[in-house]
């Protein structure tokens, strides 16, 4: 969806108001990530899991494919450079803002580089915020979930007219609220579990139904300060499947869709530099046939050059640009972000071992 979203293209189907909307699901991700981190750390950090183990692991995750796509990026850019291309300069600093993911403090008037870094930035924050607040509150985190998420939404609300729709500032609070109410469903679904650890099958797919509905209809529909409901549309979401006992949970367990899930994140971190290679493919093809196959379109506060090829091949590339997206995504995923996740993992067990034998060594030695 975000993929579709940020694909310069005057294409019914990516200026459909579902996908015009696409922006905000980065939002649900946020929300996941929330449920899908406390799923697997939420008890161990409270009963003491090491904090810069956790750390480590997540940035170990997240890393080596982020600063593979910066390397790219940057030798493309001294390509187009040396070809005195005209392409316009990125900034230096900025690339050194993102490789230490602090891309997100408003250190720069906009995003540069792989601009979904923005929310991978984010995403790390939150992280160590979870953690300490996991760690060091106890028995009160629900109250610290609710007054973050409280304090994120009055936030948003009142710093500037862009609402939820925040990138390179307030990110990290826009971060805050979805991870938060991730992490309020995974304790709701909990509960709920442990209440009633079978629903009927009915019963689950019509609750699923019935949220993939309220996704599809009500998210074109919100704007400015109701984008702020975003999240906790997204919340019921997340909380609803993640039971997986109806029809669509289970036809979403079909191989096909667990593998994009496998590359969701490979996905998203290359998606835009393959739909800029697929203008620079029609940009050739404006050249060699003489004729105009961009046209400038004013939106969201900006005019842009958009793709706007004759008939049906404009919905055909609108389409077939996921071919190559995935294709790319898992090369990705194959050779950058699974080996960088093994390889993170093996230097964060040998480090502890490390560290471990010098701490007996010095208990010996007292």
């Amino acid at each position: 969806m975000v993929a579709l979203y940020h694909l310069p293209s005057t294409s019914i189907i990516v200026n459909t108001p579902f996908v015009r909307s696409g922006w905000m699901f980065v939002d649900f991700f946020f929300v996941l990530s929330g449920f899908v981190i406390s799923l697997s750390y939420l008890g161990r950090l409270s009963e003491g899991y090491s904090l810069r183990r956790f750390m480590l692991l997540r940035l170990g995750r997240i890393y080596p494919l982020h600063i593979a796509m910066l390397a790219v990026l940057f030798l493309f850019q001294m390509i187009m450079n040396a070809g005195d291309s005209g392409a316009a300069n990125h900034d230096i600093s900025a690339l050194f803002g993102s490789a230490f993911l602090v891309n997100i403090f408003g250190f720069w008037p906009n995003l540069t580089w792989n601009i979904p870094s923005w929310s991978i930035s984010a995403e790390l924050w939150a992280y160590l915020l979870f953690a300490i607040a996991v760690r060091f509150s106890g028995r009160y985190l629900h109250h610290v979930l609710g007054l973050t998420v409280l304090a994120s939404v009055l936030l948003l609300a009142v710093h500037g007219d862009s609402y939820l729709n925040r990138t390179f500032s307030f990110s990290l609070v826009r971060c805050s609220l979805g991870f938060s109410l991730g992490v309020i469903a995974f304790q709701i679904h909990r509960q709920i579990s442990a209440r009633w650890p079978v629903l009927d099958y009915k019963l689950a797919t019509a609750l699923e139904f019935t949220a993939i509905a309220a996704c599809i209809f009500l998210l074109p529909i919100l704007s400015k300060p109701m984008t702020l409901v975003a999240p906790f549309l997204f919340c019921g979401t997340v909380l609803v499947f993640a039971r997986q006992e109806g029809g669509i949970s289970r036809f979403l367990m079909l191989a096909p869709f667990v593998g994009l899930g496998t590359l969701s994140y490979s996905i998203y971190m290359t998606h835009l530099f393959v739909e800029g290679r697929m203008r620079n493919v029609v940009q050739v093809l404006e050249k060699i046939f003489h004729r105009d196959m961009f046209v400038n379109v004013t939106a969201e506060g900006g005019t842009y050059p958009m793709i706007a090829l004759p008939g049906i091949w404009n919905e055909l590339i609108a389409v077939g640009v996921l071919v190559p997206i995935i294709a790319v995504s898992y090369l990705t995923w194959r050779f950058v972000e699974e080996p960088g996740r093994r390889m993170s993992r093996r230097w964060i067990e040998r480090s502890e071992e490390r560290l471990s034998a010098a701490q007996r060594e010095r208990l010996a030695r007292t």
